[in-house]
């Protein structure tokens, strides 16, 4: 298997950068995107004269890269960023057509900036919130047409919809709510009525017949009453608090003085309830306010919150917290770093459709009026300065905690950890995955034997506590498999050489991540330039990533020789945007992470001698592929 697998080292390389479809296209953010809308102009105009009424949904036609979706509902949305120049939106698909998705969503939501004259703040922010391995929201900015007319520069929010819930924490049955914010609340413990809580400090989203206000209320009881040492073990059915603290530790890097940690309450986020296991999870939203200072205090807020203050009190806690903080100075790097580099690209897409946009709004003097282009070239002026100043701020404020990193321990980085075969920097459950750090081994090791160790050249990995079995260490890293009984959700990554533990790094696991290593013919060839696929032959794809099997399989063992086992998710796959039929999906028998799935070619035609293989579950495609078609 070691061998078999380490042989595809080369196509490992080709195969990683290249863009996934459907849904990953419409959030492709390296395009400014458009957005057709076509809608009776009585009805465009009574958005912006009955502005407050965001019940009235009014029938339109949304058109996306040819892709037209008939019939579908447009209503006015916001809260303080309501105003009657240019409407925030919300447009649902199946409002007049039951059943009716784009792109597998429910919705989509058109933000309008008039909070935020940058127009980046949000789209920066989600990106720091998944380089830091918590769950975000995909957005992408969009020039929006009415009847032909360009009406301005908006962006593109995902929904948190079933769709979304589903390929993040593994089903879409659970209990939503969202954060209402301004009333002071910071999870105090206020007695055993549901309704002080719910819906008054979270509006539920889902089941709202039925909120089940009473397990909030454990929830918040537990956070208020727990004992000082028994703290997490007494939180651990309900949330991985070493999780939290890194969603306050993004939110904090950024400066957000809108969200978790404020004075005047939670607010800009959604909390789900896991049926399965009722645990608890946070996803940001609402991204407008970030960036208030390059100087904010990596301390601000910090005592309001009740959870936050009662882990912080903890060392391991404490240590988590500052550990993502420095992890996010890290990322975002100081003059030319990261996130320098990307509000000048995002600024360069976005500049002209701005300074376009016939009804750009702002805030002027706490009145929402025409905004002027000039507003808009000095808050980015602004922005600018965040990403200059930031990481030194922080890196100072960490030294002047007491924060410090052995030099002898393996120094993670963001974005160091993923699927073996496609770079992507998410983990599922029993997949093969790889993580770049330098260890002090003098060569390559390689697991022998079954099962597969978790311990190889005194390295060992660790997701979410719990060891992960090595097939591989190097110099430059190492090959494991993520251990199949983790559940989908924020979790951590820590890696130890000779016994000493670097630094725990967050990454987000979910239900399925595929990545294909290669594509082989019926016989076990590869298919390679000299040996290309043809249009209809049945072909065996591996892969890895597609989650877990329809049987205990066992981490770190060899799939059994003598059946096949199918995977529990249902795989789709589509070949230069055609559908493949999928014949079986499962198991690699003989080997460990490693999974196939049989599938026969569509008619395949390519001018350059190359497809593009594109692996779904769930309606959320994985990396795409390149492979040798004649």
């Amino acid at each position: 298997m070691i061998r078999y697998l380490f042989g595809f080292a080369g196509v490992l390389v080709a195969a990683r950068g290249l863009d996934a479809q459907a849904i990953s296209d419409f959030f492709d953010d390296s395009v400014l995107q458009e957005i057709r809308l076509t809608m009776k102009s009585a009805d465009w105009q009574n958005t912006h004269d009955h502005y407050l009424d965001k019940k009235t949904y009014y029938s339109c036609d949304f058109t996306w890269h040819g892709i037209v979706v008939k019939n579908a509902g447009l209503h006015t949305r916001g809260t303080g960023s309501l105003n009657p120049i240019k409407p925030g939106l919300g447009i649902e698909f199946a409002k007049n057509v039951p059943g009716q998705t784009f792109l597998g969503m429910d919705s989509v939501i058109l933000r309008n900036f008039s909070e935020d004259p940058t127009g980046l703040h949000e789209r920066l922010a989600m990106h720091v919130f998944q380089r830091l391995g918590t769950p975000y929201l995909r957005t992408m900015h969009a020039k929006m047409f009415v009847n032909d007319q360009y009406v301005g520069l908006y962006e593109v929010v995902e929904p948190i919809d079933a769709r979304f819930l589903t390929t993040r924490f593994g089903e879409s049955t659970g209990y939503l709510y969202e954060a209402v914010g301004g009333l002071n609340y910071h999870f105090e413990y206020i007695g055993d009525n549901p309704s002080s809580y719910i819906p008054v400090y979270f509006d539920p989203k889902t089941h709202s017949d039925d909120p089940q206000g009473q397990v909030f209320v454990n929830l918040v009881r537990t956070i208020n009453q727990a004992t000082d040492a028994g703290f997490l073990s007494a939180m651990s059915p309900y949330m991985d608090v070493g999780a939290f603290t890194t969603y306050a530790a993004a939110e904090t890097f950024l400066a957000e003085n809108d969200g978790l940690l404020t004075l005047s309450g939670m607010t800009n986020f959604y909390l789900y309830r896991r049926s399965l296991d009722d645990r608890w999870f946070l996803v940001p939203w609402d991204r407008e306010l970030t960036f208030t200072s390059s100087s904010w205090s990596i301390w601000q807020f910090t005592q309001e919150n009740v959870l936050l203050r009662r882990a912080l009190a903890i060392p391991e806690m404490r240590q988590r917290y500052l550990d993502a903080l420095h992890l996010a100075a890290d990322l975002i790097g100081g003059p030319g770093g990261w996130l320098d580099t990307e509000v000048e690209r995002e600024y360069q897409q976005i500049h002209q459709a701005m300074l376009d946009d016939p009804n750009r709004v702002c805030d002027i003097d706490n009145v929402y009026k025409p905004c002027p282009a000039q507003n808009f070239e000095d808050a980015i002026v602004y922005l600018r300065y965040f990403p200059k100043e930031r990481a030194d701020f922080v890196k100072q404020s960490l030294q002047d905690a007491g924060w410090s990193q052995n030099a002898q321990a393996p120094a993670l980085a963001a974005g160091s950890i993923g699927n073996a075969a496609s770079g992507v920097t998410l983990l599922a459950p029993g997949e093969l995955a790889a993580v770049q750090v330098n260890f002090p081994v003098a060569s390559e090791q390689r697991a022998q034997d079954w099962p597969l160790p978790t311990e190889l050249a005194q390295v060992s990995v660790k997701v979410a506590g719990v060891s992960a079995p090595l097939i591989a260490v190097s110099p430059s890293g190492a090959w494991f498999q993520t251990p199949s009984e983790l559940p989908s959700g924020p979790a951590s990554v820590a890696v130890a050489a000779n016994g000493i533990a670097g630094p725990t790094v967050p990454i987000e696991i979910r239900p399925a991540n595929p990545g294909v290593f290669a594509v082989a013919h019926t016989n076990g060839d590869l298919v390679t330039a000299g040996a290309p696929a043809r249009s209809g032959e049945l072909v065996v794809v591996w892969a890895t990533g597609l989650g877990r099997a329809k049987s205990n399989d066992q981490t770190g063992q060899a799939a059994p020789l003598g059946q096949l086992v199918a995977i529990q998710n249902s795989v789709t796959a589509a070949v230069n945007g055609n559908p493949a039929d999928v014949t079986f999906a499962g198991l690699a028998p003989g080997y460990a992470g490693l999974q196939i799935i049989v599938l026969k070619l569509p008619n395949v035609t390519s001018e350059n001698g190359h497809a593009t293989l594109v692996l779904s579950i769930g309606g959320e495609p994985g990396a795409a592929y390149s492979f040798s078609v004649r």
